[in-house]
C-alpha cells in the first residue's frame, strides 16, 4: 500500500504543523516580551532610585535650613544671655522691668523670637513672652516638660565645658554651638524648635550665684 503524504496526515488529525518559521516568530515574540519587561523593571528601579535621592536631597536641605535657623537664634540669644547686666537683673535680683523692656522686647522686636522663657535652676518658670506679651506668673515645671528638659541639658553642658568657655573674651558669637542646646519638642500641640543658652557674665564684673545659671529658651514653631 502506498504511504500517505504527511500533509494528508496533518489534515486528518486537525493539528497544525510547527514549522521553523513559526518557531522563530514565537521565539522573537518571547524575547520582545522579556525585553519589554526588563525595560519596565529597570525603569521602575531607576525611578525609585531617583525618588529616594530626591528625598535625601530635600531632607539634607531641610536639615541645613534648620541648623542655620538654630544657630541664628542662638547668636541672637548670645547678645543678651552673655551679659553682666542680665546676670545682675535676672540671676542676682529679678528685675521685671529689665526683663520686659530690655530682654524680652529685644528678643521679640529685634530678633523676632516668637516665644521666650526664663527657667531657673530649680525648675521654676520665672517669666515668659509670647509675641511680645510678657507674663511674670511663676510656676513649677514638670520633670517631663520640654522646657525643663532643655534647661537641664543646658546646665549639664555648661557644667561639662563651661569653665573653659566663660573666661573673658573666650566665647564669641561664632562659637555659640559650644554653649547652646537645640531640641525639637511639642509645645501647645505644635512641633517647635527650642534653643537654650545659660545666662552668664561677659566681663565678669559680677559673679554668678553658686550652682547652675538661669537659662533662656527661645521657641520657634515649625508650621
Amino acid at each position: 500500500m502506498p504511504r500517505r503524504d504527511t500533509r494528508d496526515k496533518a489534515a486528518e488529525t486537525g493539528r497544525p504543523r510547527w514549522t521553523l518559521t513559526r518557531q522563530v516568530y514565537l521565539l522573537a515574540a518571547v524575547l520582545i516580551a522579556l525585553a519589554t519587561l526588563s525595560l519596565v523593571f529597570v525603569g521602575h528601579i531607576a525611578s525609585r532610585a531617583a525618588d529616594e535621592q530626591a528625598q535625601r536631597n530635600e531632607l539634607r536641605l531641610l536639615e541645613n535650613a534648620l541648623t542655620d535657623r538654630s544657630q541664628l537664634i542662638a547668636r541672637d540669644q548670645f547678645t543678651l544671655a552673655r551679659w553682666d547686666r542680665s546676670v545682675e537683673n535676672i540671676s542676682l535680683r529679678f528685675n521685671s522691668g529689665f526683663v520686659r523692656y530690655e530682654f524680652f522686647d529685644s528678643l521679640w522686636y529685634d530678633f523676632g523670637h516668637e516665644q521666650a522663657f526664663l527657667v531657673d535652676p530649680g525648675g521654676i518658670l520665672l517669666a515668659e513672652s509670647r509675641f511680645g506679651e510678657a507674663n511674670f506668673r511663676r510656676k513649677s515645671l514638670a520633670a517631663n516638660s520640654p522646657l525643663m528638659q532643655i534647661a537641664k541639658a543646658t546646665a549639664q553642658k555648661r557644667a561639662e565645658n563651661g569653665a573653659a568657655l566663660e573666661a573673658p573674651g573666650t566665647l564669641t558669637a561664632t562659637r555659640v554651638d559650644e554653649s547652646a542646646v537645640y531640641r525639637f519638642a511639642e509645645l501647645d500641640g505644635i512641633v517647635t524648635l527650642l534653643v537654650a543658652m545659660p545666662i552668664v557674665p561677659d566681663d565678669h564684673d559680677v559673679q554668678l550665684p553658686a550652682g547652675p545659671p538661669v537659662v533662656v529658651v527661645s521657641a520657634k514653631a515649625l508650621d
